[in-house]
């Protein structure tokens, strides 16, 4: 995997923890797809990404226990430890090989999920249920919390992020669930960097079975978007309050079957070492 679509990945992983319907592309590639339950990159975030110099890993909080919105308390793991939680694991036999620090940054910035949300509610979405579901679980989007990310070749994009409380994880995992059913087929017109975006997306739901985590959600999106057609596949799940995605974008969709055992053994190598 290079450096170059990684980092979309990546910025793909933010947008859809922040959002369920927003998309767009990069000057030259497509840009990740929508998943029923939350977005992929926009044209903001990746013009952000690719312009910004790349950052060296930022310093982590120290452990600490947090009292989470349901007055429950739950550790609150660093960057390293997260990033620990993956080293050694394997998913389909597969090591979890670290992406680069930049990446994680990436994903811990606040500035590109908010213009994510702000070219998302300039937009015009058909059905308008699927823009307010949208919107209500960006505001869940868990911003500037610790992160870890595995970029293996031939794996789907993994990354592990520490919420507040289990209670968080749980209202997330409901979120995206509301939005997928509110934009299982939905058209979007937006404006990005002065250009007039239009789409049109047909969603699936995705049956996995994990019996480490303790929820999980998947969606197939398929986007349509200047002639072209694109796919990609989602799937969370929660250890607690460590919440697992797993993103691929690609002609080829995972299978359920494959999503549900990589979701499997992340949670394994979570549980195991949390």
């Amino acid at each position: 995997m290079n450096t170059r679509s990684t980092k979309f990945l990546a910025l793909s992983a933010v947008t859809l923890m922040a959002m369920s319907a927003c998309s767009s592309k990069e000057s030259a590639t497509p840009a990740a797809s929508p998943s029923s339950s939350s977005s992929a990159a926009g044209n903001a975030a990746n013009s952000e990404a690719s312009t910004s110099p790349e950052a060296t890993a930022a310093a982590s909080s120290e452990t600490s226990s947090t009292e989470g919105s349901g007055g429950a308390a739950a550790k609150s793991y660093t960057d390293a430890q997260l990033a620990a939680m993956l080293k050694g694991a394997k998913a389909k036999g597969i090591a979890l090989e670290p992406a680069p620090a930049s990446l994680t940054n990436q994903l811990k910035k606040t500035d590109a999920t908010q213009q994510i949300v702000k070219a998302m509610q300039q937009a015009t979405v058909n059905p308008a249920e699927c823009k307010t579901a949208s919107l209500e679980a960006a505001k869940l989007a868990p911003v500037g919390t610790s992160v870890a990310v595995s970029g293996a070749e031939k794996l789907p994009l993994v990354v592990l992020r520490s919420l507040k409380s289990s209670d968080d994880a749980v209202k997330l995992m409901e979120a995206q669930k509301k939005t997928s059913k509110a934009c299982k087929s939905y058209s979007m017109t937006m404006t990005a960097q002065g250009k007039k975006i239009s789409m049109k997306a047909v969603t699936k739901d995705l049956k996995l079975d994990s019996a480490t985590s303790q929820d999980e959600s998947g969606q197939l999106t398929t986007l349509t978007m200047d002639g072209q057609t694109m796919l990609t596949t989602t799937a969370f799940g929660h250890v607690d309050n460590v919440l697992i995605q797993v993103t691929s974008l690609s002609k080829t969709p995972v299978s359920e079957s494959d999503l549900s055992t990589i979701l499997e053994d992340v949670a394994k190598a979570v549980d195991a070492k949390k």
